[in-house]
């Protein structure tokens, strides 16, 4: 925590190989999700679920993999080159249902 002590925009990228992100994960999304002083983006790199973890966070993207194309594209995303314009396949919760 004390390396992002100092960043105003931070990016998370989270992974789950399992069903459920670690315990580890999950408590340094919520940690960094509870700073004021930032802007906080959350990108699942595997599973649109992990968001139920953390529903304090208020900026989310999707990856669905890890490989390097998705991760570029990703990137692209976050620097504003090519827009997100993905949706939801299924539903997370009520207040994220799938899009139609």
């Amino acid at each position: 925590m004390d390396a992002a002590a100092e960043y105003r925009q931070i990016v998370i990228a989270t992974h789950n190989p399992l069903s459920r992100l670690s315990e580890g994960q999950v408590r340094i999304v919520r940690e960094l999700a509870t700073r004021e002083d930032a802007k906080v983006v959350v990108a699942s790199t595997r599973n649109p679920y992990d968001l139920n973890d953390y529903p304090q966070v208020k900026t989310y993207l999707c990856a669905y993999e890890n490989r390097p194309m998705a991760m570029e594209a990703l990137a692209k995303i976050l620097v504003g080159l090519i827009p997100a314009e993905g949706k939801l396949p299924v539903s997370l919760s009520e207040e994220y249902p799938r899009a139609r």
